[in-house]
């Protein structure tokens, strides 16, 4: 019998909110939780039980999961990714990159995506790609391969954690339910949006 393949979870959040104005991202409230718990929460509810949270200098994690500091806030979320991976317990484990800004992810997004994993992922894929209506979306599961590669990574000024990451290999792309894989939250009309259709779908 195959063993289930093991999934960690990297928020990324280490962004202060400079066109949000509202803040570091990682604590604004929305619908009367933190982004960050919010992130922290649908990795729970996915199964997800080792979390790293990836914070701005000087900025304190909570208490129910692993965190660190991303020192170089302009390495953008690829410095953020490299801070994480290296914070990682296992070495064969796969890992949700979760921005913490994407408020609207439902559960059954990533379990979709864990899902995936239990059938053969094609071995030049460097990372599981959500995917509604053909559109790419967030979070993506990196694969151990991939990890391991990053674990060793210099960073270089022109890198991006998109170039990086093709350079390793392609997307498998991931067909999900929901399009709230697509939004994130980086103006005030986003933050609105998103609020929005939270109470909305609370209320139901």
């Amino acid at each position: 019998m195959l063993r289930s393949p093991t999934i960690a979870g990297i928020i990324v959040a280490a962004g202060i909110g400079q066109r949000l104005k509202m803040g570091p991202k990682a604590f604004v409230k929305i619908n009367g939780q933190t982004l960050l718990n919010r992130a922290i929460n649908t990795l729970k509810g996915a199964g997800v039980s080792e979390i790293i949270a990836v914070l701005p200098p000087n900025e304190v994690g909570p208490n129910s999961v692993a965190w660190t500091n991303n020192m170089k806030p302009d390495s953008g979320p690829l410095g953020s990714v490299l801070a994480g991976v290296k914070e990682l317990r296992g070495t064969d484990s796969h890992a949700f990159i979760y921005p913490v800004d994407h408020a609207l992810v439902p559960v059954e997004s990533l379990i979709a995506l864990t899902t995936a994993l239990q059938s053969t992922v094609p071995r030049d894929a460097a990372f599981l790609s959500p995917t509604w209506n053909d559109r790419a979306g967030h979070p993506i599961v990196l694969v151990p391969r991939t990890i391991h590669l990053l674990r060793q990574y210099l960073i270089q000024p022109e890198d991006t954690l998109r170039t990086v990451l093709n350079a390793i290999g392609r997307p498998y792309p991931v067909p999900v339910s929901s399009e709230g894989i697509l939004h994130n939250i980086n103006t005030r009309a986003d933050f609105d949006r998103a609020e929005q259709q939270l109470r909305a779908s609370s209320s139901q």
